[in-house]
């Protein structure tokens, strides 16, 4: 058995127990591998267990898993488990529903509180029935379940599983879920379209019966259980203590979006009294935003002492637009102790986004705020970061694909200056590129002004004429690069010279804004075309932030030393806070590498002690994929990876080594590292030299010690 270390969201420790009953890599006979089950098992009151590596039949080395083998390991796990408060299972293949029901059956779990299902629809295909037999056998351990999760991975949708009564499945469900009486209950995506209405009464009478204390509820993607108005009226209903609900990936109509307040209003006084409400990817219509309007009551203001419980509300996904937006905004004015308000891909322009912040002007409780994958551009970013200054505990801002440029860094920075718990800023997939005077004063390389309208042209009637502005017109403009320019005045009247937006600067003072945020602690700008004129910019004031995360990935970094340098520079200024670094997909190379292993030139080694990559102690993440690093890269960082203590995930995907002696040097050196526990390199090997890292013995102690090697 195979164990991976990792840590869970609680904090506690937490175990991947990856096994294969087949000897191998892992353990050398199955008597070393139930030994070990027995050994460490009693020790771990946190279980994952993951049948993944469980080999089909007939296995690869073509022999049959002999049936005591699996038995014996089942019973190994089921003897060990009396202290397990914490269960996970992942089945994805028909052997591993077997060895699950051993294991259920024989198990004794009087400590278990929380079960975590994992289900791969693949691994039920060839026999439904045992979809039914694996959710009995976990009713069986679950009389003290105070949390319970059951979620569908679907890998082929033709190949869906049949729900209907003969395969006995809602049955099993509505057993397993009527085992104790649950306080968080997730049921995720589970695609019950062959279940009849009788069956789905089933299920709700069930979850009815056993959750009248529960508190989290998400449905996430099973749209077939709100296929009866019973859920919507009864069972919802039947919730007095619900605090979080989760209904994404669900497409509500407006009726049903109607019962559903109306439910919630009967048992908690409303969708605003729960504390979480996730309604992404559910379509709602701007009608249906005014419902969640008109369930607020009064429409005049609340007393300052008085609000609802809301602290989270999640609408991404939902194509709301800038009329949904104003509705939007009057929700928002109404909850003013909001902490996170998420966004994400929806229509919101600058009047939309005008509207909600100004709404949320007073909230002085929010902490993040998303408008990722929204059409706000400069002017809409803009207003609002007029607001910045009412948000003083705004921990996280995400404008992630928003359309902005350069221009409105000068705007960003004014408002960080007043941010002072910012922790986490994203920038990701806008267009950063420095600008020129010719961009800022609209001329091209000859100086010719063009307008869509030139009043100054000479000629009888010249004044009415209008230039065309269709689309072959801005075609042919953007083909000989000519930038066209609307208005009646010059160009240098309607847009005026500012020196800010011009080279350098804006990023010089970006990186002083962020030098001002005390509590910062991650910074990404990925995909924003930053160039090592901006890095340089930025470095100097970004070394005096306690920076956790850093992100500059799929940017044209790092083509000169000097980049190189003021990355190493930082990383050592990071080195004792850093625990994720991306640097995928730029211009690192064999150069950028030595340089960050081997130390910095000698122009500048004065400023700093060891190799930043060997100051790296406390870095938990390393991507450097898909950038062109060869042998002496590799070589390189092979030389400074013992020295990063705490390393726990190394991305290597899509590099140039062809020696696959200095790959399987690397590996030897990463099997020191007592936390690893995953090693990508995928893409970086030619078939033939991966299968040859494949059988080496560097590889096969990584795979001993439970870590995951992607070649």
């Amino acid at each position: 058995m195979r164990r991976v270390f990792r840590k869970s969201l609680s904090g506690a420790l937490s175990y991947r127990w990856c096994w294969s009953p087949q000897p191998g890599p892992s353990y050398p006979t199955p008597e070393a591998l139930v030994e070990t089950i027995r050994r460490q098992g009693p020790k771990e009151s946190v279980w994952n267990l993951d049948f993944s590596f469980l080999p089909k039949r007939p296995s690869t080395q073509g022999e049959d898993v002999p049936d005591d083998v699996l038995r014996s390991c089942s019973v190994a796990l089921s003897e060990s488990a009396l202290t397990v408060k914490r269960l996970s299972l992942t089945i994805n293949s028909p052997e591993a529903v077997e060895v699950a029901i051993r294991f259920l059956r024989g198990a004794q779990l009087p400590a278990l509180r929380t079960l975590d299902l994992t289900l791969h629809n693949v691994a039920f295909v060839q026999n439904e029935r045992m979809l039914a037999t694996l959710l009995q056998s976990a009713a069986g351990v679950a009389g003290r379940l105070a949390e319970l999760r059951v979620a569908m991975i679907t890998h082929d949708i033709r190949s869906g599983l049949q729900w209907g009564q003969q395969q006995r499945v809602p049955t099993a469900l509505a057993t397993l879920l009527s085992a104790s009486a649950l306080e968080s209950l997730s049921l995720e995506h589970l695609v019950m379209s062959s279940t009849s209405d009788e069956e789905t009464l089933v299920l709700n009478a069930a979850i009815l019966n056993s959750c009248r204390g529960l508190r989290q509820l998400s449905l996430s993607g099973s749209a077939s259980l709100l296929r009866c108005d019973s859920f919507l009226h009864d069972t919802l209903m039947g919730m007095p203590r619900l605090e979080v609900l989760d209904l994404s990936g669900i497409c509500l109509n407006d009726v049903q979006i109607q019962k559903l307040l109306v439910s919630l209003r009967v048992s908690i006084g409303g969708w605003h009294n729960l504390q979480q409400l996730n309604l992404a990817g559910c379509g709602l219509s701007t009608w249906a935003l005014g419902l969640m309007q008109n369930d607020l009551g009064d429409p005049h203001p609340l007393p300052s002492n008085s609000s609802f419980g809301l602290k989270v509300l999640n609408l991404s996904s939902n194509g709301i637009d800038d009329e949904g937006a104003f509705v939007l905004a009057t929700v928002c004015m109404r909850c003013r102790w909001i902490e996170e308000i998420y966004l994400r891909h929806n229509r919101i322009t600058e009047k939309g986004a005008a509207a909600i912040c100004s709404a949320v002007r007073e909230g002085t409780e929010l902490r993040v705020l998303s408008f990722h994958s929204n059409l706000l551009k400069d002017e809409g970013l803009l207003e609002v970061l007029r607001h910045f200054e009412g948000w003083p505990k705004l921990q996280r801002f995400d404008v992630t694909r928003c359309r902005l440029t350069v221009r409105c860094l000068p705007s960003l920075c004014i408002a960080l200056l007043s941010s002072k718990a910012l922790q986490e800023l994203v920038l990701d997939r806008n267009d950063l590129r420095l600008l020129d005077t010719s961009d800022v004063t609209g001329t091209t390389g000859g100086g010719v002004h063009l307008f869509a309208f030139d009043s100054m042209r000479s000629g009888i009637g010249s004044a009415d004429i209008k230039a065309l502005t269709s689309f072959e017109v801005d075609r042919r403009d953007a083909l000989e690069g000519r930038q066209r320019h609307k208005g009646t005045g010059p160009a240098n009247e309607e847009k005026k010279f500012n020196s800010t937006f011009i080279g350098a600067a804006p990023f010089e003072r970006l990186g002083s804004a962020l030098a001002s945020c005390a509590e910062l602690r991650s910074f990404s700008a990925s995909g924003c075309s930053l160039t090592d004129t901006a890095f340089l910019s930025l470095t100097a004031a970004l070394q005096r932030c306690r920076l956790t995360h850093l992100n500059l990935s799929s940017n044209p970094l790092f083509t000169h030393v000097e980049g190189i340098e003021a990355l190493g520079r930082l990383l050592h200024c990071a080195s004792e806070a850093l625990e994720v670094l991306d640097v995928s997909c730029t211009g690192l190379g064999n150069v950028g590498i030595a340089v960050l292993a081997d130390g910095l030139s000698d122009s500048v080694s004065e400023m700093v002690g060891e190799p930043p990559l060997r100051s790296l102690g406390a870095l938990r993440e390393l991507h450097v994929s898909h950038c062109r690093i060869g042998d002496d890269g590799f070589g390189a960082l092979a030389d400074v990876v013992p020295f990063m203590c705490s390393l726990e995930r190394l991305f290597l995907d899509g590099n140039q080594v062809t020696s696959v002696p200095v790959v399987v040097s690397l590996l030897g050196k990463l099997s020191t590292l007592p936390s690893l526990v995953f090693v990508g390199l995928h893409g970086t090997l030619s078939p033939r030299s991966g299968a040859e890292v494949a059988v080496c013995s560097e590889y096969s102690l990584l795979r001993r010690k439970g870590i995951t090697v992607h070649v």
